[in-house]
């Protein structure tokens, strides 16, 4: 759209941005949109590519050892991205992503790809591995925390990231991640961008998800 374009300069010189200087930059592009009563906004999202985990070292215990020989862990990961909310709206209140399990493996490959809307400059993303237990709660393998305020606008990130556990190595995860901005239709009443939650995907929505998620698929297998 020309008035999508004028208002935003990056289109013809394709300026390469961190996440921090995105942020700042669409931020200043939707209220100037906003004030024209456009029907178009800039919206953000991170997709995390998280690929495995790799030696993972589980605490010693009693559950551990009724294993016998077989003690590998039953695993699964939790992502957090604080940039996916609005502090001044929801504060801590962080939206979760949860993976599959991974059964006996204590290099588990997850091969999951997750997606989070990119909608504050708080570029913190958390990872943490679990360890599925039979009886009781499940327990904290370790976490990765990283700074993404780097990574750099349509350009994938490979990251080997250590796994951390009373400030003791136990492992390391492995992920890819890329995020961007496209304009996208605004709610007419609410005047914010129309939610695209995949629980209420369907029909033409589950189609085009699916179709994002091939894309993102091979746009990961390509970097």
């Amino acid at each position: 759209d020309d008035a999508i374009k004028a208002q935003d300069g990056s289109t013809s010189t394709q300026q390469v941005r961190t996440l921090q200087e995105a942020v700042e930059h669409y931020t200043r592009r939707n209220a100037l949109l906003r004030a024209m009563r456009y029907h178009k906004t800039f919206r953000g999202t991170l997709n995390v590519q998280l690929l495995r985990g790799q030696n993972l070292k589980v605490k010693d215990n009693f559950f551990n050892m009724l294993g016998g020989k077989d003690s590998r862990p039953t695993t699964y990961a939790i992502l957090q991205y604080d940039g996916s909310v609005d502090p001044e709206l929801y504060g801590s209140l962080v939206p979760k992503h949860q993976s599959e399990l991974v059964k006996k493996d204590t290099s588990p490959h997850y091969n999951q790809i997750f997606t989070f809307d990119v909608v504050s400059a708080r570029p913190h993303l958390r990872i943490q591995l679990m360890q599925k237990q039979t009886i009781g709660d499940d327990e904290p393998i370790g976490s990765a925390d990283l700074d993404i305020a780097r990574i750099q606008e349509n350009q994938v990130a490979s990251l080997d990231v250590m796994v951390e556990r009373d400030g003791e190595n136990v492992g390391e995860v492995k992920l890819r991640m890329i995020f961007k901005f496209e304009a996208k239709p605004v709610d007419e009443h609410s005047r914010h961008p129309v939610p695209s939650s995949p629980s209420r995907e369907g029909g033409g929505d589950a189609q085009r998800s699916a179709h994002r998620r091939a894309s993102l698929t091979a746009l990961f297998a390509s970097s």
